[in-house]
């Protein structure tokens, strides 16, 4: 398997962790693919304007390994937040804009996560596309980009190679869900097992294409869900909230997340259990009935499909946290 090359452009202002906890991520991927084939399944660079180290907020200094000159075609490339007001990095970005732009037109993924999201708005690329940034600069980045189709309730958008993040947590999710795509189940529970206490899902896990479209009454249903969960819900009480008929409905769920209302429901359901199997010493039945499963059994077949491990097996995965391979 050839190794997918991953850029983190390093700048002043970049705040460290949005950089220094995927790069970790990344390197336990590439820990469990030298054990199989004794070679990285990830590889990646640090990259800045001149190739030399960059200070940092904090006054962190990053050492980096290319110039943006020195670069070849990439993967993906990952633009990581800065601190404070992103104007002053912004209005010194030309040559970041021009190498952007040509890794997007080689081919490259982006993922730009809080304030760093505006430079790749300033490229043009967001141009007509959905995009998010940090809550805290959604008036200041539509006043700056009035033609980026500003989205204030996704944490993730996505449209076509690139994907926004509205915050650190977010891009830990996104991630997850790139190492899923990149390696496979084994590499993401590898990560799952040694980061669970520095990840802080929000999302479901992996994270999933359920959760990346653009169909704004949807939308509000999954976040509606995603709050009452434990509530008895039916597809009816589903279709009554979005104000529409239970077949429109139907269409519609289907259609945006590519599941039925009621497969999305208990994923959902099942992502809850898994974070409660994670955090609490609830025994299996005591799980179950809290997010709504009358059966146990049922539960543990379920969760069994959805994690390819018993809810068992699962709590003794995430808990092993042994670093030795």
């Amino acid at each position: 398997m050839q190794a997918r090359v991953l850029y983190f452009l390093v700048y002043p202002k970049a705040l460290a962790t949005g950089i220094c906890l995927p790069v970790e991520m990344f390197h336990a991927v590439n820990t469990l693919s030298k054990v199989k084939s004794k070679q990285d399944a990830i590889q990646v660079k640090l990259v800045s304007v001149d190739g030399n180290a960059v200070e940092v907020t904090g006054g962190l200094k990053l050492h980096c390994d290319l110039s943006l000159d020195e670069t070849k075609q990439a993967d993906g490339i990952f633009i990581p937040p800065m601190w404070s007001n992103p104007n002053s990095v912004l209005n010194n970005s030309h040559k970041m804009q021009t190498w952007i732009k040509n890794q997007v037109d080689g081919g490259a993924q982006v993922v730009a996560t809080g304030t760093g999201v505006s430079l790749l708005a300033q490229t043009g690329l967001l141009d007509g596309k959905v995009a998010t940034t940090h809550w805290y600069y959604f008036d200041a980045f539509q006043k700056r980009f009035p033609k980026v189709r500003l989205q204030k309730k996704q944490f993730i958008t996505h449209t076509d190679s690139l994907y926004c993040t509205g915050s650190i947590n977010a891009q830990t999710d996104l991630v997850l869900y790139l190492i899923n795509q990149y390696v496979g189940k084994e590499a993401l529970a590898l990560v799952e097992k040694h980061f669970s206490h520095e990840i802080n899902r929000t999302y479901s896990a992996p994270f999933e294409e359920t959760t990346i479209h653009h169909d704004e009454v949807i939308i509000e249903v999954q976040q509606w869900l995603n709050q009452n969960w434990k509530e008895h819900i039916n597809l009816e009480t589903m279709a009554k909230f979005s104000k529409m008929s239970v077949r429109n409905f139907s269409r519609r769920f289907k259609q945006a997340t590519s599941l039925s209302a009621q497969q999305y429901l208990i994923k959902l359901k099942l992502d809850k259990a898994q974070e409660l199997l994670k955090q609490t010493n609830l025994s299996t039945a005591q799980i179950a009935d809290q997010t709504g499963f009358d059966d146990p059994a049922y539960f543990s077949r379920l969760f069994k499909k959805q994690f390819d491990c018993s809810p068992v097996e699962y709590r003794k995965l995430v808990r092993a946290k042994s670093f030795r391979l």
